[in-house]
């Protein structure tokens, strides 16, 4: 359960908001509860039709999971990260393209 006094399920003009409480989650050194609210932005994004927000949660979730490590975790991400470039690519989002460029 979040402790978040946002409804997590709230869409957003920026996504879905659960994104943006795994960043305060990562931020704050959560990495499990960042990672399950990155994992229910996607959904939602997904749900909702907002590519765009596909492409950034993917990307948030793929640098998350290459942070924690392990050889699931970093499998996992570079899937996560391969599918964000697809989306990115075929969107035009030069912001996204450019982080994944940034990782390597």
């Amino acid at each position: 359960m979040s402790r978040s006094p946002i409804p997590i399920y709230a869409p957003t003009p920026y996504g879905a908001v659960d994104r943006y409480q795994g960043h305060c989650e990562e931020a704050m050194g959560n990495l499990d509860a960042a990672v399950d609210f990155y994992q229910r932005g996607l959904r939602l994004d997904e749900a909702m039709g907002s590519h765009p927000f596909v492409a950034h949660g993917l990307m948030d979730l793929g640098q998350l999971l290459l942070r924690k490590g392990g050889a699931e975790n970093i499998r996992t991400a570079r899937h996560h990260i391969a599918c964000a470039h697809g989306l990115a690519t075929k969107l035009g989002m030069q912001g996204v393209l450019k982080s994944i460029r940034d990782l390597s």
